[in-house]
């Protein structure tokens, strides 16, 4: 009995010091797809949504692209430039004392990508964001 005692308590203790740390999977969503993207635009937006007054960084290949703090309609449309080649994101998004990071890919395949937004993936980016 005293070993159950010891366990329970153990885990307790455990779990408490993993929620002190607050890490947090639902911080911010991103409805952009940033895995292994391959692209001939040397543009790309990431979109999504988030808690209100949720501070997010936008890293792109280890440099501070952006930072903001998501306002009350939850929403958020990031451009980035993409360098040729591989470009690797990090986004953190931290309030209180929770924090959430998300990693993604993205392939540029031409060097002299242009922007390319057309009215339909304009309609596509809207319709996500209203998801």
């Amino acid at each position: 009995m005293k070993k159950i005692v010891a366990l329970f308590v153990a885990v307790m203790m455990f779990m408490t010091l993993f929620m002190s740390y607050g890490y947090a999977e639902d911080l911010i969503k991103v409805k952009t797809n940033i895995n292994d993207v391959k692209t001939d635009n040397k543009y790309f937006i990431i979109s999504g949504s988030g808690q209100p007054n949720t501070t997010v960084e936008l890293i792109l290949n280890d440099n501070l692209s952006d930072k903001w703090v998501i306002g009350d309609t939850m929403l958020f449309a990031k451009l980035l430039t993409l360098s040729y080649g591989d470009n690797y994101i990090v986004i953190k998004a931290y309030k209180d004392d929770q924090l959430q990071i998300i990693k993604g890919h993205v392939i540029l395949t031409k060097k002299d990508g242009i922007l390319q937004i057309t009215i339909t993936a304009i309609e596509d980016i809207i319709k996500s964001l209203l998801k």
